[in-house]
């Protein structure tokens, strides 16, 4: 099957890939011929508290090959964007997923209680979740400005 003029496909997930862990009957198929046809499949959803490698595992329920750099998660389009425009920190106000997709791209990371030591080039990520309620609000406006 050809496509003119399509180089790409991007596929929505739950919902229109799989839902409730299972295949959506003809998902794994049209994803398939998508790729017999020589087509860059993109993988997108709006899910920021899975990394990318846990959202292409929940993939495999299509029996085909799914490529890691082809799945795009809302934390992964944020730390690309972070990237291309050339910011070098960023304040994290999430989860794991993201901070992990901006450790990935080498860019510095801070969470709302300062800088978190070993990010950036070559560095790490520690996790650190506060306790309930102890997240300090009036630290919000600094994190959300860039």
């Amino acid at each position: 099957m050809r496509f003119p003029g399509i180089r790409a496909v991007a596929f929505d997930l739950d919902g229109t890939l799989y839902h409730g862990g299972q295949a959506l009957p003809g998902a794994g198929a049209a994803v398939k011929a998508a790729q017999d046809a020589g087509l860059t499949v993109v993988y997108l959803t709006n899910t920021s508290g899975r990394t990318r490698a846990e959202v292409s595992a929940a993939l495999r329920v299509l029996d085909t090959a799914v490529q890691l750099e082809g799945v795009w998660t809302s934390a992964a389009a944020t730390a690309e964007w972070l990237r291309r425009s050339d910011v070098h920190t960023a304040d994290v106000l999430g989860g794991e997923a993201l901070a992990d997709e901006i450790k990935r791209r080498d860019l510095f990371l801070f969470d709302i209680w300062g800088y978190v030591p070993g990010s950036g080039p070559g560095g790490y990520w520690q996790q650190f979740t506060p306790p309930a309620g102890a997240l300090p609000w009036a630290n919000l406006l600094s994190a959300l400005v860039i």
